[in-house]
C-alpha cells in the first residue's frame, strides 16, 4: 500500500506514524509545509520526504483564513508528487492546514486526522472559518480523532462517523527505568515534558512550584521543564520574578529518542493544560509509571481517573495545583500506586500496536469504500 502523508515532518507524531506504517509494509511519502533537516536522520531510509520550506515562524501563525491562501501555490506541486508516487491513499494529519491541502486535491480515498487545536480553536474563530472547516471535513473519505472528546467536537461540523484512534505509546520505549540525568536521590524532581505554548499552561506549573518550593525548602525540590516554544522567554522571566530561577531547569529541544529518559527523571509529572485534545506527553509519563497531575479538561479524563491512576485538578487554578503537588510530595506510597495504575492503563488501552492496527484497518476500509463508489 502506498500512503502519501500530508503532515509536519518535524512532529514526533508524524515520525512515529511514518516509521510504523513503513515497518508494516506500506510505502510512505511525507509532504510537509516545513522542513527540518535534523529529523531526516530519524525517518527510515526508504521513506521519501519533501517540503514546501515554509518558515518555522509561520508554523505558529498560520491559523487565519488569509494565510491559507499560501497553500494554493503548492497544490500543483503535490499533484506532481501524486502523479509520480501514485498513492493508494492520502492521509492528512491536522485538519486546518494539511487537511485543507488534501481537500483541495479532490483525491479519493482521503483521510483526515484531527489533532486538537484544529477542531477546538480554528472553526470557532469566525463564521468563514467554520464554513471552511465544514468543507474540509466534507472532502474526507474517513475522519479520525485521537480521543472521544475530539470526535464529539468534530461532529459539530459534520454528520460523518468519526473514528477514534489514539496516539499510541511505545510501551517498550516508554517504561520505567532509573534515570541517570540527575543525581539520584539528591533532588525531588517535579516537571513536564511539553511545548511552551499557550494551551499547555506551563506558567501555572511554575507558579504552583514556587509556592510548594517555598513551603518545603528543605526537600531540595527542582522543576524540570522539558521542551521549547514561543513562550520560553516569558516563562524564564517568570521564574526570575518568583526568585526560583536557580531551582528550575529548562532543557531546550530534546530529540524524540531521548524523551523517555526525561520522563523517567521525574518524580511527579504535572500537565496543567488549559485545553488538550489528547495529551501524548501525559500518556508517555503514565507509561513510565509516573504519578501524573493534570487538568480536568478536554480528552485528559479519558486517560486519568482521578485518585486511581493520577490526579485531576481544575485548570488555571494555582492553589489546587500546588495542593495536588504537595499531596504527592508527602505520600510516596500514593506516588507509587498511581504510577503503577497509570502504566496498566496505557498497556491495556493505548499501546502503539493497537493504534497502528486501528489505522491500518481504517486505510483498508477507506480504500474498499472508494472502490465501491
Amino acid at each position: 500500500m502506498k500512503v502519501l502523508l500530508l503532515a509536519d515532518s518535524s512532529s514526533p507524531h508524524t515520525i512515529k506514524w511514518a516509521n510504523a506504517l513503513s515497518e508494516s509494509g506500506c510505502e510512505i511519502f511525507v509532504f510537509s509545509l516545513h522542513e527540518n533537516t535534523f529529523h531526516k536522520i530519524i525517518y527510515h531510509k526508504n521513506i521519501r520526504l519533501e517540503s514546501a520550506c515554509f518558515s518555522n515562524t509561520y508554523r505558529f501563525s498560520h491559523s487565519s483564513i488569509i494565510s491559507k491562501g499560501k497553500y494554493l501555490k503548492i497544490i500543483f506541486r503535490i499533484k506532481k508528487i501524486i502523479s509520480e508516487f501514485r498513492p493508494d491513499i492520502i492521509h492528512a494529519h491536522y485538519a486546518t492546514s494539511y487537511g485543507l491541502l488534501g481537500a483541495l486535491l479532490f483525491f479519493k480515498p482521503y483521510i483526515i486526522s484531527v489533532w486538537g487545536t484544529d477542531v477546538l480553536s480554528f472553526p470557532q474563530s469566525t463564521l468563514l472559518s467554520r464554513i471552511l472547516f465544514k468543507f474540509i471535513l466534507s472532502r474526507a473519505t474517513q475522519i479520525s480523532a485521537t480521543t472521544k472528546y475530539l470526535a464529539d467536537e468534530s461532529t459539530k461540523y459534520t454528520s460523518r462517523n468519526i473514528n477514534v484512534i489514539p496516539f499510541g505509546i511505545d510501551t517498550n520505549q516508554f517504561k520505567f527505568t532509573k534515570s541517570t540525568l540527575f543525581d539520584e536521590g539528591k533532588f525531588m524532581i517535579i516537571g513536564a515534558v511539553k511545548s511552551f505554548e499557550e494551551p499547555y499552561g506551563i506558567e501555572y506549573l511554575i507558579k504552583a512550584f514556587a509556592q510548594v518550593s517555598s513551603k518545603f525548602s528543605k526537600l531540595n525540590l527542582r522543576l524540570l521543564l522539558v521542551g521549547q516554544g514561543s513562550l520560553e522567554k516569558k516563562l524564564k522571566q517568570l521564574t526570575q520574578e518568583l526568585n526560583i530561577e536557580e531551582e528550575v531547569i529548562f532543557t531546550g529541544f530534546i530529540p524524540p529518542q531521548e524523551v523517555s529518559r526525561y520522563h523517567n527523571s521525574l518524580d511527579i509529572a504535572v500537565y496543567p493544560s488549559i485545553y488538550e485534545g489528547f495529551g501524548v506527553a501525559i500518556a508517555e509519563s503514565m507509561s513510565c509509571s509516573k504519578p501524573v497531575i493534570a487538568s480536568n479538561v478536554g480528552g485528559i479524563p479519558e486517560l486519568i481517573e482521578s485518585g486511581k491512576n493520577g490526579l485531576l485538578v481544575e485548570s488555571k487554578n494555582v492553589k489546587y495545583l500546588s495542593e495536588a503537588i504537595e499531596k504527592l510530595i508527602l505520600n510516596k506510597e500514593l506516588r507509587i500506586k498511581l504510577g503503577e495504575m497509570a502504566r496498566e492503563k496505557i498497556l491495556n488501552e493505548y499501546s502503539w500496536e493497537k493504534s497502528l492496527n486501528l489505522m491500518l484497518d481504517l486505510y483498508s476500509h477507506a480504500i474498499t469504500t472508494s472502490n465501491k463508489n
